[in-house]
């Protein structure tokens, strides 16, 4: 036996190296090594907590996914796809520059000695900030408006604040907090409940992130709706205007105004307490700016705020003299004797008045009148006072005085028979001329 396995060893060694060497050559030609590209494959993160426990957040610039190259049978090879590795970066780890390395392993240990894994994408490239927190009043921005004849009065959130926690790029933009609330054509209070929105400076949206955290996403908002009401005011004025001078009344830059609350419709009128204007010793007009909204009736506010400045100007006036005539034909002569005639020596009579000068404006010479009292009157010519029937707010200055001519009757009668004698003669003197 011994013999028979020892004979020929030459030979039957290269019998048995031509066999294995045709056995490998019918397993590469049925099932050769081939190497295939794999792409997608996840990264998982590890380990994440080394970050946000320092308070910072990162962003995945490079290496969300990874690409590898499998090398190994084509039986195996071709069945393989991104779900057959795990692929890990794990941030202890990570590089001064941010940079995390990837391992690409088989899911299936039974593949690690028969595949062969060359890494394309070997590290993961983060974009790192650091969380900063703001506290932000929220603001109630209303759209629309209200039925007409009503404002809104008062709102009421179930949240003044929020408080934002978000990535310095994000937060370092936030200005505002806000929510909308939509109160066209209301009539009546309202209650709703609203998401807070951000913006920045210019008013522009501003999206949180995942990273991004609130104390409160939404709120409940309470709106409460007055209705309007126009009511005049009024104001009188204290002291009195210098010698000679007049106080004319009172303008405001607006004597109505418009004010809102739940006791708006019991209001009236606004009377302004007269110890905010003074003319004592004023000798022009007097004004004086005040705040409306201080002397508002408790429950009640001014719709606009804006208007709540009022200009008052207390008008003060200083007298004109002026001279006008008067005709005699406007003077009654009475109580004079039955025996005596009296006659106007003039047509008219000078007089002085006295009056602000829209009164003097006013003044109609002819439906002025005049009286002279001649009771106990004699014969003669003289200057007589004219008393006047003047218009209100007209004074008179000095005295209006006309001559008279008082004559006895009965003088009058032969003065009348004389006069008609002469003028007898003097036409019997002219007859006589004429006929010689």
């Amino acid at each position: 036996m011994r013999k028979l396995l020892t004979n020929n060893i030459g030979y039957k060694l290269i019998s048995i190296l031509s066999a294995f060497v045709l056995w490998l050559i019918v397993v590469n030609i049925s099932d050769p090594t081939v190497t295939r590209t794999i792409t997608g494959i996840p990264v998982v993160k590890v380990d994440e907590d080394v970050l946000t426990e320092q308070g910072k957040v990162f962003v995945v610039s490079q290496g969300s996914s990874a690409t590898i190259s499998v090398k190994g049978p084509r039986s195996l090879v071709d069945k393989l796809d991104e779900d057959d590795f795990i692929a890990e970066a794990p941030f202890g780890e990570m590089t001064n520059q941010n940079a995390v390395p990837i391992y690409v392993s088989h899911k299936n240990s039974k593949y690690d000695k028969s595949i062969e894994i060359i890494q394309k994408t070997r590290t993961m490239v983060l974009s790192i900030e650091d969380i900063k927190t703001k506290y932000l009043d929220i603001v109630v921005n209303f759209i629309g408006e209200p039925a007409s004849g009503y404002s809104v009065g008062h709102t009421k959130l179930s949240k003044t604040f929020v408080k934002v926690s978000a990535p310095e790029s994000i937060i370092d933009r936030i200005e505002n907090a806000y929510v909308d609330v939509d109160v066209t054509k209301l009539k009546g209070n309202m209650e709703s409940q609203v998401v807070i929105k951000y913006s920045d400076s210019q008013g522009e949206i501003v999206e949180l992130d995942e990273d991004s955290k609130v104390t409160a996403e939404t709120v409940v908002v309470n709106v409460v709706i007055y209705q309007m009401k126009e009511v005049p005011l009024s104001v009188s004025v204290a002291g009195t205007a210098a010698n000679g001078y007049e106080y004319t009344g009172v303008e405001l830059s607006s004597d109505t105004i418009f004010i809102e609350g739940e006791n708006a419709y019991q209001i009236d009128s606004i009377v302004l307490p007269n110890d905010l204007v003074d003319i004592s010793g004023a000798r022009e007009n007097v004004e004086v700016e005040v705040d409306i909204s201080q002397y508002l009736p408790a429950g009640t506010r001014l719709v606009n705020d804006d208007s709540k400045m009022i200009k008052i100007t207390a008008m003060v006036e200083g007298y004109i003299t002026e001279s006008y005539r008067l005709p005699v034909e406007n003077i009654e002569l009475r109580n004079l004797d039955d025996k005596y005639i009296a006659e106007f020596v003039d047509d008219d009579a000078e007089m002085s008045l006295v009056a602000l000068n829209e009164t003097h404006d006013a003044i109609n010479i002819s439906q002025m009148l005049g009286y002279i009292d001649l009771s106990g009157a004699k014969a003669g010519t003289r200057e007589y006072n004219v008393v006047l029937e003047l218009p209100e707010g007209v004074s008179l200055n000095g005295n209006v005085m006309v001559v008279l001519k008082i004559s006895k009757i009965e003088e009058t009668k032969e003065e009348t028979k004389e006069e008609a004698t002469t003028k007898n003669e003097e036409t019997t003197e002219a007859d006589e001329e004429t006929t010689e």
